[in-house]
């Protein structure tokens, strides 16, 4: 995920993670935003639409298949900020992890094989 890069590979877990969504979320419907291209246990997903709605997906000390999640939205109006925190969760399952990234991003769920 990081070719061409000299940044650190990312870890299975996050390769593994990218490549179990993609076979359920189409993936023209969100990109990876890899803010974190330095932590091999990160990334971040980001809305086709509206870059700026990220999912913040970390595996750093989770069992196989469960996750750290934090949410990223436009910043208000004149803040000046780059986004707005929205929530976060620990120990996400991949199906609810799943649902976020659909739900946030706005992204587009794959028919069932």
């Amino acid at each position: 995920m990081t070719e061409g890069s000299r940044s650190p590979p990312k870890d299975a877990s996050i390769a593994r993670f990218v490549g179990e969504l993609r076979k359920r979320v189409d993936s023209a419907t969100f990109v990876l935003a890899d803010h974190w291209a330095d932590d091999p246990y990160a990334i971040g997903l980001a809305s086709v639409t509206d870059p700026r709605l990220l999912v913040y997906i970390s595996t750093f000390a989770k069992e196989p298949l469960f996750y750290y999640l934090e949410l990223e939205f436009p910043p208000e109006e004149k803040s000046g900020a780059a986004f707005r925190k929205g929530s976060r969760a620990e120990n996400v399952a991949f199906d609810t992890a799943v649902e976020v990234v659909v739900r946030h991003l706005h992204a587009k769920r794959l028919p069932a094989k």
